[in-house]
């Protein structure tokens, strides 16, 4: 079997396939209502990005490393589920060690409700910037004494 060698900014994978129910029935997204993330495992890791200046940045991963996420995987072998990512796509490992104290969760909250409470706190701030409009509803002109017009 062929070795591969991942180059510049590219990390070797391998895809570790979605799991399989009691009756061989592959489990996927569209089968069950929670997204799962698909799992790799770094087989190979490239010697880093080339600079301008002749540096290389190395690649912050190490062979045995666990990525969780969609990534746009490049297949360079079938049978062993092996592709090519390029490492400025990865975001993050999974890190079995790392332990968060309880007061870290409490505080965290879904996105979805820090967007929502931004979007009322700016139509607040756009409802306060408009000049307020007299009860009868029509918009009185002062004459340049000071009185109404």
């Amino acid at each position: 079997m062929p070795k591969y060698k991942p180059l510049g900014n590219r990390v070797l994978i391998q895809i570790i396939p979605p799991t399989l129910s009691e009756g061989g029935v592959i489990i996927t997204e569209a089968t069950t209502s929670v997204k799962k993330l698909q799992k790799h495992v770094v087989i190979a890791v490239g010697p880093g990005l080339l600079l301008e200046s002749g540096e290389r940045v190395p690649i912050d991963l190490e062979p045995g490393d666990v990525i969780e996420g969609r990534l746009q995987v490049h297949v360079v072998d079938d049978e062993r589920n092996l592709g090519l990512v390029d490492a400025e796509t990865i975001w993050g490992v999974r890190d079995e060690t790392a332990e968060y104290r309880p007061d870290e969760l409490a505080e965290a909250r879904p996105i979805r409700e820090l967007v929502a409470e931004q979007q009322e706190a700016a139509a607040v701030r756009a409802r306060l910037a408009q000049p307020p409009v007299p009860p009868s509803g029509r918009v009185r002109r002062m004459a340049p004494n000071g009185r109404a017009q």
